[in-house]
């Protein structure tokens, strides 16, 4: 996401890599929607949601959903 909220698209689908886009549960509307809109413009990307995180996700909480996706 850029300063204008939009996904570079474009470049995104040149992604290549396994990619997982996360986000907190508590974070703002724009955040959760980014997010989303990131994971649906990768191809093959996954999208997860760290229910009772913000933005400032707590390691703790990130790493078993890291954990899954690199195992």
């Amino acid at each position: 996401m850029l300063g204008d909220g939009l996904v570079p698209r474009e470049r995104a689908v040149r992604v290549t890599v396994p990619t997982l886009v996360a986000n907190g549960g508590e974070s703002t509307d724009l955040f959760r929607q980014a997010a989303q809109a990131t994971a649906d413009a990768i191809p093959g990307a996954r999208h997860r949601t760290l229910e009772g995180q913000s933005w400032q996700v707590a390691p703790e909480a990130l790493a078993p959903m890291l954990t899954q996706f690199f195992l």
